[in-house]
């Protein structure tokens, strides 16, 4: 079955082939589609398409305008022609408006194969109507969103809707090409960057809050996470027969200091250590053909309803619950775990200032967000979130997807992320711990309120 991409590109592929050969044979066919589309609806008035409406038997007269294209407007030796009936499925699958032939459904990435692996940044891009996981859909774009993150330089953002919208990494220095595809498009391209962020390091754009290193909430992370509480040493056994000994007044215990970026450090190294667990995402997002590239994850939290032989599966109300699985946390150090607990608390702490309707389920907090809590060891944490995915990598991009697992219901569909850099060895990697909320759970909860 005919796939919209074979047709219709994506920003980063037009910017691509723009600097490359503006009259390029894929260009050319993708304007053509644009045009058949927007000649189709003007010629026939139609807004939405009907339910009975045939899905691989284009109507005649979109089978004459395709046709008419194919012969008087791609004539050029190299020119691609048009699968009609290619066409006209992604037509009935789109329910967005005419404009949405502008960018193709992978318009919001644009992962770079010749950039800097010291330059990252985030765009992603806003959608006028977000769609859930199952409904097929070309979004018409509204603006797309830049978060840049340059060297050296620590980041922690909060992004609504990436259940439904793709997004990727891509390379500081490809931002002015996205800025001229995007113009070239009619969508509103925002840079969220230290530069724009003001005096308070904060940058906002609709649906997207990007804090910077010298923001309020930034700096009081570093000072958290430069402090490891004391560890409570146990009583010595008491002696049969106690002798007189002076009177010693017991000292306070005093936290102890960490250099600065020593979480950066100690997480990094032991992200480097799993060698043999890449992260197969960014593994043919390579940047550079003259470097090694390098990936490794750990993820944890809620997952999937699992049979009911798995052992870890469980009830409420005879109704099956998504398991949970800590292990890859409970694996790392205490001091890693306190560290990465207070990430999430200061992101949960954000999210909260940002929408009153953030983590307002009681029985979801109760059930979930606690659970989840206590079986890290963590019984008092105001943590919130439901499942985190932490990644290293090097010299890669994070190719275009959408998060599909995460929640797209009121109050739980965004996403946080805490981005750094570190170096070893003259080889820098990026250090991404995100933080989400996890669809299953909300359907979970939705089938307990109904019962």
């Amino acid at each position: 079955m005919a796939r919209g991409h074979l047709m219709l590109l994506s920003p980063h592929t037009i910017t691509e082939l723009l600097l490359s050969d503006p009259n390029h044979p894929r260009l050319r066919r993708h304007h053509a589609c644009v045009n058949i589309i927007q000649d189709y609806r003007c010629n026939t008035s139609i807004t939405k398409i009907s339910p009975s409406c045939s899905y691989s038997i284009p109507p005649t007269v979109f089978k004459q305008i395709c046709r008419n294209y194919n012969t008087n407007v791609l004539f050029q030796s190299n020119d691609l022609q048009i699968s009609t009936v290619g066409l006209w499925r992604i037509f009935v699958r789109s329910s967005a408006e005419p404009s949405f032939l502008s960018l193709c459904r992978k318009s919001r990435n644009f992962p770079s194969t010749q950039c800097v692996p010291s330059h990252h940044a985030i765009v992603v891009r806003q959608s006028k109507s977000h769609v859930r996981r199952k409904r097929i859909s070309i979004p018409s774009t509204k603006r797309v969103v830049s978060i840049l993150q340059p060297d050296s330089v620590s980041v922690l953002y909060l992004a609504e809707n990436l259940h439904s919208s793709p997004h990727s990494s891509a390379s500081l220095h490809s931002i002015p090409a996205i800025t001229s595809a995007m113009s070239r498009c009619g969508v509103e391209h925002i840079v969220l960057s230290p530069s724009s962020s003001g005096t308070d390091g904060i940058a906002r754009a609709k649906g997207i809050t990007a804090m910077y290193s010298n923001s309020r909430p930034m700096q009081s992370l570093r000072k958290s996470l430069s402090i490891i509480p004391p560890s409570i040493q146990p009583s010595p056994p008491p002696q049969k027969k106690p002798t007189i000994q002076p009177t010693i007044r017991p000292a306070t215990i005093q936290p102890t200091i960490r250099p600065d970026c020593s979480f950066h450090q100690e997480l990094a190294h032991y992200l480097l250590s799993l060698c043999n667990k890449f992260d197969t995402s960014r593994q043919s997002g390579c940047i550079s053909h003259e470097q090694s590239c390098c990936s490794a994850s750990i993820k944890w939290g809620w997952g999937r309803i699992q049979p009911d032989s798995n052992t870890q599966t469980w009830y409420i109300n005879n109704q099956k619950m998504p398991t949970l699985n800590v292990a890859p946390f409970l694996e790392i150090t205490k001091s890693l775990q306190d560290q990465i607990m207070v990430v999430m608390e200061t992101a949960t702490s954000i999210a909260l200032s940002q929408d009153k309707a953030a983590f307002t389920n009681p029985i979801r907090t109760k059930l979930f967000a606690k659970i989840f809590n206590n079986a890290m060891g963590f019984e008092s944490s105001s943590s919130l979130f439901e499942y985190i995915h932490i990644v290293i990598a090097k010299n890669t991009v994070l190719n275009e997807h959408v998060d599909h697992k995460n929640d797209h219901r009121p109050g739980y569909n965004f996403c946080s992320v805490y981005s750094f850099f570190h170096v070893k060895d003259n080889d820098e990697y990026r250090i991404s711990l995100i933080m989400t909320t996890r669809t299953t759970i909300g359907a979970a909860v939705e089938k307990l309120k109904k019962k």
